[in-house]
């Protein structure tokens, strides 16, 4: 058969804009199985993956965005607006950092609230970048101080797809890089779309 590598050069030349792939199940206990395929396109492929987990039945109307607000991220969430359109309902989930342990309540507290207000600033910056830019009672933003797999996973049970951007700053992405990143694909049991910041690419 074609080798991914090859694969992946046929795909780069004849200017295919995404990669789509799908998960098995295990009959036994009915969850997700990544194929070596799939790890390896996780790994390597420079365009958007789209891992499907289910049969699609329309168009993706639901979104969520896993986001640290980078420009990785905005990348990966305009890119998704290209490929399918305006939603009916995007997401932007943003998990804080925690505070040190080593902080009094009170510190931690103002602290919390101190990057609460930055995040919430760097949501407007965030939003205002979209193209198209979705109305307001169209978007949901998610700022929560928790472990970012599990908001993710909490908020993800809503959406029809998942973007994630898979370069960027900050606890949520530094989960999203690597082997947890193919954990997070398989377990979701959504949709998920991966989408590399060109940028990142090593030049030809």
């Amino acid at each position: 058969g074609v080798s991914l590598a090859a694969l992946e050069g046929w795909a780069g030349e004849e200017g295919c804009g995404l990669v789509v792939t799908g998960i098995s199940s295990d009959p036994a206990f009915e969850l997700p199985l990544l194929g070596s395929n799939v790890l390896w396109l996780t790994r390597h492929c420079p365009l958007p993956l789209l891992v499907v987990h289910q049969r699609v039945h329309g168009p993706y109307r639901k979104l969520t965005l896993a986001t640290d607000f980078s420009d990785s991220s905005a990348y990966a969430a305009n890119h998704a607006l290209a490929l399918f359109g305006q939603p009916q309902q995007l997401a932007l989930v943003h998990a804080l950092e925690t505070p040190g342990s080593v902080l009094l309540a009170a510190d931690r507290d103002e602290v919390q609230a101190a990057a609460h207000e930055q995040a919430r600033a760097q949501a407007r910056a965030f939003i205002a970048g979209l193209q198209p830019l979705p109305p307001p009672e169209q978007l949901r933003l998610l700022i929560e101080a928790d472990d970012p797999a599990r908001l993710l996973r909490q908020h993800a049970a809503d959406a029809e797809l998942v973007v994630l951007a898979t370069h960027g700053r900050g606890a949520l992405f530094e989960l999203l890089i690597g082997s947890v990143a193919r954990r997070l694909v398989a377990t979701l049991e959504t949709d998920t779309l991966l989408v590399r910041d060109r940028r990142s690419q090593p030049a030809p």
